[in-house]
């Protein structure tokens, strides 16, 4: 395998410096990734943002299937399926603007648009995605997009490394569910461990077995880097009874509860500042998750800059051992589109298939969210159009798991799931 230097990595130290929204530059040209197979890979970080979609990302990026999408469906009447019905009239997706001196940031802060179970199954109105307005109560938001002016840092990483424009959330729901998609492979919709964590705030007290857990019986090395205090509930392990009840000493209190060392004054200083210390003491976990607080996470309630301050750091800190730096896979993705507009519809399970309906409505998959992978092996600018959805990520580890032979499987992802979604492996060289 080879260094660094075979994959120019970003401007400056191993990422592009961020000091503001103003500073943020495009990345240095990529060179052809390194060689090897995934046995090669040594490390896998995983860090889930919030609540945006892939068209209010990078619907406008060249090469995706974005706004320039020429194989969109038609809704009712001929419309585009850009063409959105509002009341009386129509609305066309637009980029959030606005006037005076903190107009590109406040428009970028606009806070939630609705997206519960509910809503969610309501704008995708059974494949015909025409109800978005209604479904998200007429806010105009939902139809708001950002660019590369506004995102700089992660349109360089997409110049640079690998997007998935084909990437899903799991369920047409919210957070919670979502995410317990990523740590577990499923949300019980068969209710066969009590009942369905299917919505917002129905994802606690759950009880089957997580796969940090199947990770720890492999002999597979992990760890969630958050605080524990500040995490906006984004742990999903913590949705779980037995992490919910471990006491200090156990593996699933001190790996997947536990909060890092508060050495900052910032959770998110203190999360990187864990982060390097490990890779420069050659302890970086395996697996790791990485979970941030609610003003970093991008959630829109605050700036996307600072999600983009975030995974320049996580980078940064990768690249304090280049051994470290050259042998990891980091998986940048966003947890659901909160009410954000996505205009490519999500596949969807026939009637009846087994662990993909909750009441006879079909859980996901989801809207498009991004995710980009950031590694030696993702090639510069390429853009993979497999479908993946948040199980894919499992299922990245389990194919890596087998390959070092430490056979890490979930058993808990649905045989319509592992058919119809990728293992994330077509993104590498």
């Amino acid at each position: 395998m080879g260094g660094v230097a075979r994959r120019t990595f970003l401007a400056g130290t191993g990422a592009v410096a961020l000091t503001g929204a103003a500073a943020l530059t495009g990345a240095a040209p990529v060179a052809t990734a390194a060689g090897g197979t995934i046995a090669d890979v040594r490390h896998i970080v995983v860090l889930m943002q919030e609540n945006r979609s892939f068209d209010h990302y990078f619907g406008t990026l060249k090469g995706v299937r974005g706004f320039a999408d020429r194989s969109t469906i038609l809704l009712g009447g001929g419309y585009s399926v850009f063409n959105q019905p509002n009341g009386l009239g129509r609305q066309y997706p637009f980029p959030l603007r606005g006037s005076g001196s903190n107009a590109e940031t406040l428009a970028q802060c606009q806070g939630d648009i609705a997206h519960a179970w509910s809503d969610q199954h309501a704008a995708w109105n059974n494949g015909k995605m025409d109800n978005w307005m209604a479904a998200k109560n007429y806010k105009i938001g939902c139809l708001g997009y950002l660019d590369r002016t506004d995102l700089p840092f992660h349109y360089a990483l997409a110049d640079a490394y690998t997007i998935c424009d084909a990437y899903h959330s799991s369920g047409l729901t919210a957070t919670g569910p979502n995410r317990t998609f990523l740590w577990s492979g499923m949300i019980d919709a068969d209710g066969a461990y009590g009942k369905p964590a299917s919505d917002g705030g129905s994802e606690s007290g759950l009880t089957w077995q997580t796969y940090a857990e199947a990770l720890q019986n492999a002999g597979i090395s992990w760890r969630v880097y958050q605080n524990a205090g500040d995490n906006f509930g984004d742990n999903g392990l913590a949705y779980f009874q037995q992490f919910a009840n471990a006491q200090p000493g156990s593996p699933l209190y001190d790996n997947g509860m536990s909060s890092v060392p508060a050495t900052t004054g910032s959770t998110p200083g203190d999360i990187l500042a864990a982060i390097r210390a490990d890779v420069v003491a050659g302890t970086l976990p395996q697996v790791s998750w990485v979970v941030t607080d609610q003003i970093t996470s991008e959630h829109p309630i605050g700036p996307p800059v600072n999600g983009e301050r975030f995974v320049n750091g996580l980078l940064q800190a990768l690249a304090a051992d280049p051994g470290t730096l050259d042998s990891t896979v980091v998986f940048l993705n966003y947890d659901e589109n909160d009410g954000f507009f996505d205009h490519v519809p999500p596949p969807s399970p026939a009637a009846g298939t087994a662990g993909e309906f909750v009441s006879g409505t079909p859980v996901g998959l989801g809207f498009r969210v991004p995710m980009i992978v950031v590694s030696p092996w993702t090639r510069g600018g390429w853009v993979d159009s497999e479908v993946f959805d948040h199980t894919s990520v499992i299922r990245f580890i389990e194919t890596w798991s087998h390959a070092i032979g430490k056979p890490a499987d979930c058993r808990f992802i649905s045989a319509w799931r592992r058919a119809v979604c990728g293992d994330l492996t077509s993104a590498f060289d």
